[in-house]
C-alpha cells in the first residue's frame, strides 16, 4: 500500500499514519513556507525523498500518480482556530484556510489517490469552518471524490489528553465509506511518562520548560495549607482542571491568601519567587468582590484531571501541566513525547522553539485517523446508503449528517 504527505509540517500525522501502515512514506511534499516545521520529520526521515512545490511535483507526478493508496497532510489551523485574532469570514482567515484548499485540489487533480486524509482544527465541523467545507465538498465533487468530517478528542484514541481535533476525508466515488474509529481506553498518564527516556544527544536545557512549580504562588499556598492532598484539597471525583478553580471555588481562600502575603513585597522566602503573580491574584481578589462578572488570569498550575487527562497541550498549557504524582512542572520531553508522543530519538526543536509541538496531532490519534479508513482502502469496508458529503461529531454523538455545497451544520 502506497502513501505519501503533503504539508507534513513537524510530523504528527505522518508519524501515525506511519504506524498503523506499518510502512514509510513513498514521499513528502511541502512549500517553501513551512520549511522551519518541515524540517523536523525531514531530518527523522532522511530516506524518504522530500519535494518542495511547485518544483517538486514534476519529480512525484509520473511515477506516482494514480498509484497511492493514501496522501495524508497536516495544513495550518490558524484560519479555524478559536485561538485565531481575525474574525470569522474576514479575509485574512480566508487566506489562513487556503492552504488547504490549495493542497487538495493539488492532490485530488494531479496525485488522483484512492484518500486524502487531512487533520486540522474541530472548528472545520462547526459553523466557523462551513466556507472551508463547502470549499472540499465542491473539489470532491469535481474530481470525482466524496467528502468526510470527523470531529473527535484524542482522549477517544487513549491519549491522556482531551485535545478536541477534526479529520477530513476524501474518498474516490459519490458514496463515503463507512469509517471504523473503535474508542480505545484511557491510558493513564504514568503509562505515557514512562516511555520518555533523555536523550543523552541533547543539552539539559531543553529538557525543563522556564516556569518552575515552586515559584508559583498558587501552588506554595496550596501545598502548605493541604499537604500532599493540594491538587484535590475537597477530594471531588473529578478534581480540579487548574490550581486556580480551588480558589474560585473556595473565595475564602482568597481573603486568607492575601492576609498571609499582602503585598508581593512582604513575601520574603525566595528572589526567584514570581511576584508578578502574586499582584495577579491580589487585583483578582479585589475585582471579584467589587466587579461582578470579572475574568481570571490565565497562568496557574493546570491539573491533571481526576479521570485521567489533562486539557489541550498548547503554548498556553504546555509549560504549566503538573506531574500527577510529583511535585514538578512536566518536562519538555514528557510534554512532547509522552502527551503528543513524538518518538524518544525523534530531534526535537529547542526550547526557544518548542510552541511547534504543539502545532500538531498526537501520533496516536493520528494513527486511529488511518486505521478508521483501513477497510475501504483494504475493499473490505462497506458504505453509506446515501450519495454527498458527510459530517459526523463523535465527540459528542452527533448522528451524520448528509451535506450539499451549502453546508449547515
Amino acid at each position: 500500500m502506497h502513501w505519501a504527505a503533503i504539508v507534513p509540517l513537524i510530523g504528527g500525522q505522518v508519524l501515525g499514519t506511519r504506524a498503523a501502515l506499518r510502512s514509510d512514506p513513498a514521499f513528502m511534499l511541502s512549500y517553501p513556507d513551512f520549511a522551519g516545521n518541515d524540517g523536523f520529520i525531514q531530518r527523522y526521515l532522511p530516506h524518504v525523498p522530500f519535494h518542495l512545490l511547485p518544483e517538486g511535483l514534476s519529480a512525484v507526478r509520473e511515477r506516482w500518480a494514480g498509484r497511492l493508496s493514501l496522501v495524508v497532510s497536516t495544513c495550518p489551523c490558524a484560519g479555524l482556530s478559536l485561538l485565531s485574532q481575525h474574525k470569522v469570514g474576514s479575509p485574512q482567515r480566508a487566506e489562513r484556510n487556503a492552504w488547504m484548499l490549495r493542497t487538495t485540489e493539488l492532490v485530488l487533480s494531479e496525485l488522483r489517490p484512492s484518500a486524502l486524509l487531512g487533520e486540522n482544527a474541530p472548528q472545520l465541523v462547526t459553523n466557523i469552518g462551513a466556507e472551508v467545507r463547502d470549499g472540499l465538498v465542491s473539489l470532491a465533487e469535481r474530481y470525482g471524490y466524496t467528502a468526510q468530517f470527523v470531529k473527535v478528542s484524542t482522549t477517544m484514541t487513549g491519549v491522556p489528553q482531551h485535545r478536541e481535533r477534526s479529520f477530513y476525508y476524501l474518498t474516490q466515488g459519490r458514496r463515503a465509506p463507512r469509517l471504523v474509529w473503535e474508542s480505545q481506553p484511557l491510558s493513564p498518564i504514568e503509562s505515557h511518562l514512562h516511555l520518555t527516556v533523555k536523550a543523552p544527544t541533547h543539552p539539559a536545557d531543553e529538557e525543563h520548560f522556564v516556569p518552575r512549580l515552586e515559584n508559583d504562588p498558587l501552588y506554595v499556598f496550596l501545598r502548605e495549607k493541604y499537604g500532599e492532598a493540594w491538587r484535590n484539597p475537597t477530594r471531588s471525583n473529578t478534581g480540579y482542571s487548574d490550581a486556580l478553580q480551588v480558589f474560585l471555588r473556595h473565595r475564602e481562600l482568597f481573603d486568607e491568601f492575601v492576609v498571609r502575603w499582602p503585598t508581593p513585597e512582604s513575601y520574603e522566602r525566595s528572589a526567584s519567587f514570581d511576584r508578578r503573580q502574586v499582584q495577579m491574584i491580589h487585583r483578582l481578589h479585589h475585582r471579584l468582590k467589587h466587579v461582578p462578572g470579572t475574568g481570571v488570569y490565565a497562568k496557574p498550575p493546570i491539573l491533571p484531571r481526576g479521570d485521567g487527562w489533562y486539557p489541550a497541550v498548547t503554548g498556553k498549557t504546555a509549560e504549566r501541566l503538573v506531574h500527577p504524582r510529583e511535585d514538578r512542572y512536566l518536562t519538555y520531553r514528557e510534554v512532547a513525547h509522552g502527551l503528543m508522543g513524538l518518538p524518544n530519538d525523534f530531534a526535537l526543536p529547542s526550547l526557544r522553539n518548542w510552541n511547534v509541538i504543539c502545532q500538531n496531532v498526537p501520533t496516536r490519534t493520528a494513527a486511529e485517523a488511518t486505521r478508521a479508513l483501513l477497510p475501504y482502502l483494504e475493499g473490505t469496508g462497506s458504505y453509506h446508503a446515501e450519495e454527498g458529503a458527510v459530517s459526523t461529531d463523535l465527540l459528542r454523538g452527533r448522528e451524520t449528517k448528509y451535506l450539499s455545497n451549502t453546508v449547515a451544520f
